[in-house]
């Protein structure tokens, strides 16, 4: 195996079918027997091999594999704000020059600490000119903040002095000349910038951010100095949709499902069996009264003038002479 890539005494290690074998030499070799063997690279800080694990066949002939090690780097970013808009600004980071007249200075580096310097920009200084960075892997924002040299506030800002510290909100989710919204001890200020930088006094500030159609994170919560400038990193995503839900109507009423069952079908029908033979057995051949003094049509029959005369009749036949005429005799 022979690695290329490292520093020089870099210790790396080969774990070939299942023993490490560990060198700070650029080469590592092994005896093995013919067959088919599995490797993999171990772990080295800061750097990634490739091919970091696969497959050996000894067949009798000496095999040279080669490893490449590419250092990991972590993206950095620097974000000015205090300048006017497409002004050129510069910084140094670890001997290396940067310049752009963006807002925003990207570097690549590997896991480590850095120094970095701010140069001026004419009538403006930087308010921290150097400074520290420790590089661990996990991106990161660091705020270059400028003020003019004079005194006073370059445009758009508010006004600095010795008892205020900048404040940064870093915006990153929204697409670009979307609004926002940044509300600071209770005042809002609508923005559509991805860096907004205020004077703020010394001391603790609350602050609440939104934007339509985005969740922020965090969406509020409360800034105070932390040496003469400070950074707050806010993150959207855009709000999830609405599951879609289906549904499928139900019958138009509890009555189509009972006549639909052929169980409802024949009680219906001997329940109305039942009545109709209980109302004939209850009424004359003839249809007159039954035995409660009710008409064929449930009607009571009117009162006979006093002194007529009726015709008996047995007891299952209450009627009388005068209601049916063709059953009645003379006078």
């Amino acid at each position: 195996f022979v690695a290329s890539g490292l520093p020089a005494g870099t210790v790396w290690a080969v774990d070939f079918n299942g023993s490490p074998v560990r060198s700070s030499e650029p080469t590592i070799s092994i005896a093995a027997a013919n067959g088919t063997f599995v490797y993999s690279l171990a772990f080295v800080p800061g750097y990634l091999p490739a091919p970091a694990e696969g497959f050996v066949a000894v067949k009798g002939a000496p095999i040279t594999l080669s490893i490449q090690w590419r250092p990991f780097t972590t993206p950095i970013s620097f974000v000015e704000a205090g300048l006017p808009a497409g002004t050129p600004w510069s910084l140094r980071v670890d001997g290396t020059n940067l310049t752009t007249t963006n807002m925003t200075q990207g570097v690549a580096l590997v896991n480590g600490s850095y120094s970095f310097t701010v140069a001026p920009v004419s009538p403006f200084v930087p308010v921290s000119p150097s400074g520290m960075l420790n590089v661990t892997g996990v991106p990161q924002f660091v705020a270059v903040r400028f003020s003019p040299e004079t005194g006073g506030s370059p445009p758009g800002l508010g006004n600095g002095s010795r008892g205020s510290f900048a404040m940064t909100f870093y915006v990153v989710g929204l697409p670009p000349k979307t609004s926002w919204t940044l509300t600071l001890d209770g005042v809002d200020y609508p923005l559509e910038a991805a860096v907004t930088t205020a004077d703020l006094s010394l001391g603790n500030h609350t602050f609440r951010v939104e934007a339509n159609g985005y969740t922020a994170s965090p969406a509020s919560g409360v800034v105070g100095p932390h040496g003469s400038s400070s950074l707050q990193i806010i993150s959207f995503s855009p709000v999830s949709p609405p599951a879609a839900t289906s549904s499928s109507p139900g019958p138009a009423g509890g009555a189509i499902i009972l006549l639909a069952s052929p169980i409802v079908w024949g009680a219906l029908l001997v329940a109305g069996a039942s009545v109709w033979w209980l109302s004939a057995a209850r009424r004359r051949p003839d249809g007159v009264v039954d035995r409660r003094g009710r008409g064929a049509r449930g009607k009571t029959p009117p009162k006979r003038p006093s002194g007529e005369k009726t015709r008996s009749t047995p007891e299952d036949e209450l009627y009388t002479a005068a209601d049916h005429p063709s059953r009645s005799g003379p006078g």
